[in-house]
């Protein structure tokens, strides 16, 4: 007798609601093994248990880790020498698959959703981004293969970009400008939906570890585009603690570099590390609150010690000039301040005041690179924006943000965008369709080629960095504690 029969008979032992999922299994061999890949099971169980309901001791299916079936056991029955997987999680994975073959039987296939997300650009829908979320929780280490895949390809266009290259528009460098722009939103969807499907379970797909997940999203940030980097702050703070590590070893790295210049590649690369590092912690404190007092002092320690006090004796001061005096122009220590100061004085209502007018500059024409006003006539002050219109425009946001400038209006916003839901980085397709003719979603190659130039430039420049000086062991803490500083910041 098969193990399939032997299962089959032993269903005598179940019934009602658990007797239905052990058949939905049964009949569909594809469904029990795509569970079963996205329960991400320890390596070495051969039998795995499958609750088919809750309580202290349930039902099981009995299962090979390939998908065979072995038995069925009954309520009070021990699964010994078995790996047992939450139901919970079990029931998640078979409607999330469910859901998927919904899907399918909708549009037809998958690839035409697939297709959706490297051909939208700045235009993906949220109708989109909702299919492409179904596909995502079952198959989620895709997305991040394909973000590994996109950022090798336009890593290698900037190394190779030279803005002489790029003087004349003809048919050929329209179209490699158009491909580029096309692929950096492309790595920005995939490392949302990548990050997304693994906020459900706060599990690692197999094969991707948190380090390789955590470098991927900060190679998404570096270029340059203000919705690419809101976007990877965001994915940042759904790894939460998980990412701090590496985010703190980039900054190190680049503080270790002393007081020079970065004067090449790999030293403009830490600079940036360092930055998308710096802009990604108040993200993460926004989300993760038992996190955010160890993220604040870390931020405080980036601030050079006689601007560190003067901030926290008055943290609603702009002291942002102090600290570039003080560290000779590092700017990453500006924004860290900044970072500090909008976690420490974090309002609600002032953050969704901020956001509003952010939004607003750039819908009505305020920001020059806009000429084109997008604001329905029912929303007359930046007050009457709903979120439902700001978080997506702020996270399709095209300027560049590689500058001192642009990065003190996007600090303030990180932990607002940080709060929201992985959908509401999109607009309705029903607007999306109004805004056909809207320069914010219509890719421009003259101002994709003035980004990169600007950005080449800004790459090529000397770039201040300095290391903050380190107080003596037994020196009262720059922080303000009182403490000693070997009892304090510098455990």
């Amino acid at each position: 007798m098969g193990h399939a029969t032997h299962f089959l008979q032993r269903l005598e032992r179940v019934d009602g609601p658990a007797l239905d999922l052990a058949l939905d299994l049964y009949r569909e061999p594809g469904l029990l093994k795509g569970a079963l890949y996205r329960l991400n099971l320890p390596a070495g169980d051969q039998h795995i248990a499958l609750p088919l309901e809750q309580g202290p001791e349930p039902p099981h299916a009995l299962v090979t880790r390939e998908g065979h079936y072995v038995t069925c056991l009954g309520a009070g029955m021990q699964p010994t020498g078995a790996h047992v997987v939450s139901h919970a999680l079990l029931r998640t994975a078979v409607q999330e698959l469910s859901a998927w073959r919904g899907l399918e039987t909708r549009e037809g296939r998958t690839q035409i959703v697939l297709g959706r997300l490297h051909r939208a650009g700045p235009r993906l829908s949220r109708e989109d981004f909702e299919d492409l979320r179904v596909i995502a929780a079952v198959i989620p280490k895709y997305f991040v293969e394909l973000g590994i895949e996109i950022r090798d390809r336009v890593l290698d266009f900037r190394a190779r970009y030279r803005p002489r290259d790029y003087e004349r528009l003809d048919e050929a460098t329209r179209r490699r400008l158009l491909d580029y722009d096309r692929l950096s939103w492309t790595i920005g969807h995939a490392v949302l939906l990548a990050a997304d499907a693994y906020a459900v379970e706060e599990r690692f797909f197999p094969g991707v570890g948190v380090e390789a997940l955590t470098h991927l999203l900060l190679r998404a940030g570096h270029f340059g585009r203000g919705g690419n980097v809101l976007r990877t702050t965001w994915a940042m703070a759904r790894l939460g603690r998980h990412a701090l590590p590496t985010l703190k070893e980039k900054i190190a790295l680049f503080q270790g570099m002393g007081a020079r210049a970065a004067t090449d590649a790999r030293e403009a690369t830490l600079m940036r590390d360092a930055l998308i590092a710096t802009l990604a912690l108040p993200a993460i404190a926004a989300r993760h609150t038992p996190l955010r007092a160890e993220i604040e002092k870390y931020l405080l320690r980036m601030v050079p010690p006689t601007t560190r006090a003067e901030l926290i004796a008055a943290p609603q001061k702009d002291h942002r000039e102090a600290i570039l005096i003080e560290t000779g122009g590092n700017f990453i220590a500006e924004v860290a301040g900044l970072a500090w100061q909008t976690l420490h004085n974090d309002d609600p209502t002032q953050a969704r005041g901020r956001t509003q007018r952010v939004a607003w500059a750039i819908m009505t024409g305020v920001d020059p690179r806009i000429d084109f006003n997008l604001l329905p006539p029912e929303f007359p002050r930046p007050t009457d924006l709903p979120e439902s219109i700001v978080l997506p425009v702020l996270a399709t946001l095209t300027a560049p943000i590689f500058q001192p400038e642009m990065l003190v209006g996007i600090v303030p916003i990180v932990p607002a965008v940080a709060r929201i839901d992985a959908a509401d980085h999109f607009l309705p397709r029903t607007l999306l369709n109004e805004l056909t003719d809207h320069p914010h979603f219509r890719p421009d190659p003259e101002r994709i080629r003035a980004t990169l130039n600007d950005q080449y430039g800004h790459s090529a420049r000397a770039t201040p960095i300095v290391k903050p000086p380190t107080p003596g062991r037994n020196d009262p803490c720059a922080c303000g504690s009182g403490q000693k500083y070997k009892k304090c910041c510098g455990k």
